[in-house]
């Protein structure tokens, strides 16, 4: 898989707005063998507060997704899934320029971009590759199709209880304080 820790596993994990209304599980994981010849695939329920976890090694051999399972019925009820991965490169911040403006870069000094839309495409099409190849390893990528992931850090603030704002470098009481 694109930029995962060799030995690391996937995990998701899942929730609902309204978890009573979450029975039977309204969605599931579908899992797909890459190879034709590996046998059928299986369907894992994904009930509220649980978490699914797989090696690199499994991700590698079957296709997944999750679907809501419209067979059951079930009723409208927002639904969490956060997919929880670790990553091989280290991203770093770094000033940038003259007015030191901060700018994500690889280890090796290189920026990490926004993809142009050549970029965004050649990026699905290597995923395209990923879900039908067994042996499949991604290029180095200098680039992201998430504007997230270029954003620079901002400090942590931390919001008084009666709801009011503080600056980004001032904990507790006032901005005098620190």
């Amino acid at each position: 898989a694109q930029d995962l820790l060799p030995g690391s596993a996937i995990a998701v994990f899942t929730c609902y707005r309204h978890p009573e209304r979450a029975t039977p599980p309204p969605r599931k994981l579908v899992i797909q063998p890459k190879a034709v010849d590996s046998g059928a695939g299986f369907e894992i329920p994904l009930p509220h507060n649980t978490v699914v976890t797989w090696s690199l090694e499994t991700n590698q051999r079957f296709r997944h997704k999750i679907v809501l399972d419209t067979a059951a019925s079930p009723p409208d009820n927002e639904w969490l899934g956060v997919t929880f991965r670790t990553s091989s490169t280290y991203v770093l911040s770094r000033a940038h320029g003259e007015g030191g403006q901060e700018r994500a870069v690889f280890e090796d000094g290189t920026p990490l971009t926004l993809a142009t839309d050549a970029q965004a495409k050649q990026l699905y099409q290597l995923r395209g590759r990923e879900n039908a190849e067994l042996d499949f390893t991604y290029p180095p990528l200098p680039f992201t199709v998430s504007p997230s992931d270029i954003l620079p850090p901002r400090p942590a603030s931390i919001t008084p209880d009666d709801g009011s704002p503080k600056g980004p470098d001032t904990i507790g009481g006032g901005g005098g304080d620190r």
